[in-house]
Parts: C-alpha cells; sequence; structure tokens
C-alpha cells in the first residue's frame, strides 16, 4: 500500500481543476482499480460535478510514496501552486488548502447514519458498474487474507434455520441456473480440458465395495466398469448417499468404500 497525489484535467482547455490524495489497493491489479480514489465520482463537490459533466476530465498521477506525511505536504503545496477558485487565488475547486488526510478516520454513528439516508436507493451508473466488473476481473485475494478467511470459519457451522433460508432463496425461478441448459449453460460447447478429463478418468477408475442388507458388489478398476447395472460410479455413489434405488434394485442402507 502506497499514498499518491494525482490532478484532474478538464478535457476542454486541458486546465488543472482539483488536486487530491489516495491509497493505492496492491490487490487491485487494472490502473483503474489501483487509484480508486483518483478515478471515481463518489463524494466530490458540486462545483467537480459541475465541470465533469460540462467538459469531462482526465486523471494524471503526480507523485507516489510510502510516506503519508510526505504525500499530506505536497498536496498542500500543489494547492497552493495551483491556487483555489474559491478564493479567487487560481482554478482549483478544492475546498481546502488540503493536508488533511482520511487515513484511518473514524465516522459516528450520526455520520454513518446520514451517509446511509442519503445514499439510500442510489444505484450506480452503468460507467460505473462496468468499471467495477473490470476490477474484479483481476483481483486476487492474497494468501494472508485466505488464511485468515479459514482461521475466522474454522469449526462453523450452519444452523438449519439459515440452511433453510438458502434453500428457499435458491429455489425455482430464484435460482441463477434456473431454465439455463443445453445450449444456454455456461459451459456448452467448452471443451474439456486434458487435466480434467485426466481426474475424471481416476475419478472412475477407482474400485469400489458396496456393503450392505445382502448387497456386497465389487467394482473393478475400469471406466466401464458398472455398465453392467447401467450406470457410472458416480451414479452409483449418488444412489448410495442418498439413499435412492436403482433400476436394478440395489436398495438403500449401503455403505461405499473406495480401495
Amino acid at each position: 500500500m502506497a499514498f499518491y497525489i494525482y490532478r484532474h484535467i478538464r478535457l476542454d482547455n486541458n486546465y488543472i481543476f482539483y488536486i487530491g490524495k489516495g491509497t493505492t489497493d496492491d490487490r487491485k491489479r487494472t490502473e483503474y482499480s489501483y487509484y480508486s480514489r483518483a478515478n471515481e465520482s463518489r463524494g466530490r463537490s458540486k462545483w467537480w460535478l459541475k465541470i465533469v459533466k460540462k467538459a469531462g476530465y482526465r486523471v494524471d498521477i503526480m507523485l507516489e510514496s510510502d510516506n503519508e506525511v510526505e504525500i499530506l505536504n505536497k498536496e498542500i503545496e500543489f494547492i497552493k501552486l495551483y491556487g483555489r477558485l474559491n478564493n479567487n487565488t487560481g482554478s482549483l475547486v478544492n475546498l481546502t488548502d488540503g493536508g488533511e488526510g482520511g487515513s484511518g478516520k473514524i465516522c459516528s454513528e450520526e455520520t454513518r447514519l446520514k451517509h446511509s439516508i442519503r445514499l439510500k436507493g442510489i444505484k450506480p451508473s452503468d460507467l460505473c458498474m462496468e468499471r467495477y466488473k473490470e476490477s474484479r476481473k483481476t483481483y486476487v485475494i492474497s494468501e494472508k487474507t485466505r488464511r485468515k478467511i479459514s482461521v475466522g470459519n474454522m469449526g462453523k457451522k450452519m444452523s438449519e434455520e439459515v440452511k433453510r433460508k438458502i434453500s428457499e432463496a435458491n429455489k425455482g425461478e430464484k435460482s441463477h441456473m434456473f431454465g439455463k441448459f443445453g445450449e444456454l449453460h455456461h459451459n456448452y460447447g467448452k471443451p474439456v480440458s486434458d487435466a480434467n478429463k485426466r481426474k475424471m478418468e481416476i475419478e472412475n477408475s477407482k474400485p469400489i465395495h458396496v456393503i450392505g442388507e445382502g448387497v456386497d458388489l465389487f467394482f473393478e478398476c475400469t471406466k466401464d466398469c458398472s455398465r453392467h447395472y447401467k450406470c457410472s460410479v458416480q451414479a452409483i455413489r449418488f444412489i448410495i448417499r442418498n439413499k435412492k434405488i436403482n433400476k436394478q434394485g440395489v436398495f438403500s442402507g449401503l455403505s461405499i468404500f473406495e480401495l
């Protein structure tokens, strides 16, 4: 993580109209998301929005450093250099002299409530959503974060109530895969990689032994080992685990052993 100074430049006359400070995010790989604060319109003043609507703008990253104090001092220096519009010293729409910074700031409950009320019902623009989707394509969770998530979720079990709610939320037309079969399925027409083919061959070639209630079935180590029963090894596992009965009368209450 590092801190940076950026400037916004009008497209119609190339005037610099805003100087700001942001924080980089190493997890975000695109330039837009890496310098997200420099590229977003959220939290801007009405004067900034008025210029952008009229003329458009481009972003220029001026300086980057690990030292936040240095960046804040540079922000003050650059704002003083270009001058502010509201005190007739220059062309910037900045409302302060800079150097305040927002890192580590904790908002009060009252401020959070105000933000919540103000933003409620506001939907992001199509451009914002496209940029967000692009940034997520290259988003990488670090190994440190993965370990934290793993440790945090270790030993947790969902209650029956939570399971029921998840089930209800994904039933029928509510499911994101509802009606998506054949050509509509996201994997339709995609070739199976050699690695996945090999995995399936290994899975299908495992010998298994099924025992229970007078049934003693042994399937040899071949891909067609269960052809006599007109079902694959995976289907046999499904029948056993879900206590189903297949066409040949293999009934419930069986145990499966991989050899």
